[in-house]
């Protein structure tokens, strides 16, 4: 084999190598959704929340969980962690959104504070709601608004990657 060929394959391989990381940083099949969501007390907003679900091949089992809540970050709890008991947390998501993209079992998460927060579907009357470290009556739900959108990949990113693939051979030819 020549060395031109070795070089070509070298480069490929090495293309390959770092488009499979870039998009090894994903399960295969998983799908990104952002949310946002908010409570509003007396016309003040006091809860504000931003992140980032993955889900797995299934688009329903929410795998990770990030972002923050009012300036903390924030992490996924295991399903059926809180709040103990048999309402537990079963952190499924519904892409379809019919009629919400959560069950009334909810996603739970933990901020740097040591928070535990689960934010869950209610059918009466028909709205997201959240629970906080375990106050699971419902005169402690406190209702939010929220929304979520399901993330595309940037075309720029394979872009790069091309670049550096053409980049690679031309080197390699000097």
């Amino acid at each position: 084999m020549s060395e031109k060929s070795m070089s070509r394959k070298y480069a490929l391989g090495s293309a390959l190598t770092f488009l499979g990381w870039l998009n090894g940083s994903l399960p295969a099949d998983s799908a990104v959704w952002n949310f946002t969501y908010s409570n509003t007390d007396n016309g003040v907003v006091d809860i504000s929340a931003s992140g980032q679900i993955l889900t797995d091949a299934t688009g329903t089992n929410v795998i990770a969980m990030t972002g923050v809540r009012n300036g903390l970050a924030i992490t996924l709890l295991p399903a059926n962690s809180f709040p103990p008991g048999p309402l537990s947390n079963n952190n499924l998501f519904y892409p379809d959104g019919d009629p919400s993209f959560i069950d009334y079992y909810g996603l739970s998460y933990i901020t740097s504070d040591n928070k535990n927060y689960n934010f869950f579907f209610n059918t009466d009357p028909n709205s997201l709601f959240y629970t906080e470290d375990g106050t699971g009556m419902p005169s402690d739900y406190r209702k939010l608004s929220a929304s979520f959108t399901l993330q595309v990949p940037e075309p720029s990113s394979l872009l790069g990657v091309l670049l550096v693939v053409a980049l690679g051979f031309k080197l390699k030819r000097r």
